[in-house]
């Protein structure tokens, strides 16, 4: 990288969660910003809420930034490109061909941009992910550390097989995109750097276009759930996270330390999280959700990772300070309470647009809804929405609110149609699956008594016994059994329940 700053960056993703802070970052130091989005609406929402930073800041409209040479008409005057773009679809039906490959394309388009003749692009930074670090498969020794110079052992026939998940995809597809991007710096011999990071689980507030909490990013959607009486709690699969201010800082330090480049970094707090801290902080700090944050869980008890994640090089080298998880709690919940109050939450609100004509089943609002807020969910019903229309990661609203432990939900859709049976598109695992797994009695027992099929087996060939039986709910399993569930059913390489 030349020694001489960057004046004018491209950021790709500019209007999603990630890259609207990236943006306020560079534009608060001076920079000027050209920033990419699928979407021309968001675009212009974001300039006009940043009016101080006009003659700063445009963006382009790139619809499929998978496509080689789609941004090579717009590097004019670019000096450097923080690639955040990333494609991720739940309800993929081809892994490889819907969610690795324009992963990898993605990279190699804003690579090819920026290497080609004329490029004034010194240094490119890629969001990559932690789950291109992380062995999921693997139980680490005590004390034992992920840095940046581990790599998920995932393979590429694993990541694209019909019987991987959308999250093994997903890794996949951030590990493999990570590569392809390294591979493309090395044999184009590029007159521009790399660095690349890897951050586990993002949180914080919002300053891209939101308007309703629907909307919000999964991660988010997540940690809100649990200020909306999500129970059981969700569960917390990786104990790592971070501020996604103090991910937008990485991101720009990255590009301006000289000494970054050729680096991957590891982006992550060092402390440790839980969806039990997070609702110990919700309940503590916000007088509304006393009564709306469950007490299902042992209480008071501080997150202890299973494993640790040096995120210190990322501070150490670029000059970075992480805030702490209950900073990040606080400042998101009460920007999503005051969104959910003044905006399409609202049952009121939600009631006037509906009487306007409004489709019930637009932006898969039910799936949403389902996740928490019976109240809409009753006013979506009444106006008719689809309750098999299919939504986001956990599948339909019935299997949304199975996972996330919402009973009264659960019956209402089930009272409106709801099939018990479907099954997702990737895992194919019913809703009765996801209530045995997390072990939720009242849901498995709603299922159960609206007809749900215990012998249907997902890509693993489990069943319901089986997911119950592996999760240690004894009092499911002896519940799918009066109901006729046959012990010796068999799962993969011939493994009963038993």
């Amino acid at each position: 990288m030349s020694s001489q700053k960057p004046s004018y960056v491209l950021v790709t993703g500019a209007t999603g969660f990630i890259g609207a802070h990236v943006v306020d970052n560079l534009l608060a130091r001076g920079f000027s910003v050209r920033g990419s989005t699928r979407s021309k609406q968001k675009g212009e929402q974001m300039k006009a809420a940043r009016p101080q930073y006009a003659s700063k800041l445009d963006f382009v409209v790139v619809e499929d930034f998978t496509q080689i040479g789609v941004f090579d008409s717009v590097m004019d005057g670019i000096d450097a490109v923080i690639h955040v773009a990333s494609p991720f679809f739940y309800d993929t039906t081809n892994n490889e061909q819907e969610l690795i490959l324009p992963a990898i394309n993605g990279v190699k388009s804003i690579l090819s941009a920026s290497a080609q003749s004329g490029s004034k692009v010194q240094r490119l930074v890629m969001t990559s992910s932690f789950a291109s670090v992380v062995n999921p498969s693997s139980t680490p020794e005590p004390g034992f550390t992920y840095t940046a110079a581990n790599w998920n052992p995932l393979t590429y026939e694993e990541a694209i097989d019909p019987k991987s998940d959308s999250v093994t995809a997903y890794r996949g597809s951030k590990k493999f995109a990570e590569i392809a991007a390294w591979d493309f710096v090395k044999e184009h011999k590029t007159k521009f750097d790399l660095v690349t990071l890897c951050p586990p689980m993002v949180f914080g507030p919002v300053v891209h276009p939101v308007p309703t909490v629907q909307q919000l990013n999964e991660s988010n959607m997540v940690l809100w759930s649990v200020a909306s009486g999500a129970d059981p709690l969700p569960v917390t699969r990786v104990p790592g996270w971070i501020d996604a201010r103090d991910l937008a800082e990485v991101h720009v330090q990255a590009l301006l330390t000289p000494e970054a480049g050729g680096k991957r970094f590891v982006a992550a707090s060092p402390e440790p999280f839980s969806y039990e801290y997070a609702a110990d902080i919700i309940r503590d700090e916000f007088d509304w959700a006393k009564e709306t944050v469950t007490t299902n869980y042992t209480m008071g008890q501080k997150p202890v990772g299973s494993y640790g994640i040096d995120g210190d090089t990322a501070a150490r080298e670029l000059g970075i300070k992480y805030r702490p998880f209950k900073e990040t709690v606080i400042d998101l919940v009460g920007q999503i309470r005051k969104l959910a109050e003044w905006k399409l939450e609202s049952p009121n609100r939600l009631k006037l647009l509906s009487d306007k004509g409004a489709d019930a089943n637009a932006g898969i609002a039910l799936y949403h809804a389902s996740r928490g807020r019976k109240e809409i969910v009753k006013l979506l019903l009444d106006k008719g929405a689809d309750t098999n229309l299919y939504g986001g990661f956990y599948g339909t609203a019935l299997q949304a609110a199975s996972m996330e432990g919402h009973n009264e939900i659960v019956k209402m859709l089930l009272e409106n149609g709801a099939n018990a049976d479907t099954q997702t598109k990737v895992s194919q695992q019913t809703a009765l699956h996801v209530a045995s797994a997390v072990g939720n009695n009242e849901i498995v027992r709603s299922l159960l008594d609206n007809g749900a099929d215990t012998k249907v087996q997902d890509n693993y060939e489990d069943t319901a016994l089986q997911e119950a039986s592996e999760n240690g709910h004894i009092e499911f399993v002896q519940m799918l059994l009066e109901n006729g569930v046959e012990m010796k059913a068999q799962g993969p390489e011939d493994r009963a329940a038993l």
